[in-house]
């Protein structure tokens, strides 16, 4: 489905210092985490994060939130770090 709407270079993408500060997170609970993402050649990029949870019924369910969608251009390189709940 991402390939329909240019998102299937992943390869050229890296990520690194993955750091995230709370595990598990309850309902309620502030998360903070962070890493760095770098183009090795231009490409469109895509980044998501999700969080699964159990339902009252006991099955599981995953919410998947947008970090953010961009072009990047070779060489370049992104931190991100924020507070997400």
């Amino acid at each position: 489905m991402l390939a329909i709407f240019d998102f299937h270079d992943a390869d050229s993408v890296t990520s690194s210092g993955f750091a995230i500060d709370a595990q598990p997170v309850a309902i309620g609970d502030a998360i903070n985490f962070s890493f760095f993402i770098a183009a090795k050649k231009a490409t469109k990029v895509r980044l998501e994060y999700a969080i699964d949870f159990v339902k009252t019924n006991g099955k599981r369910n995953r919410k998947i939130f947008q970090i953010f969608e961009s072009t990047l251009k070779a060489g370049d390189s992104k931190w991100y770090g924020a507070r997400n709940t």
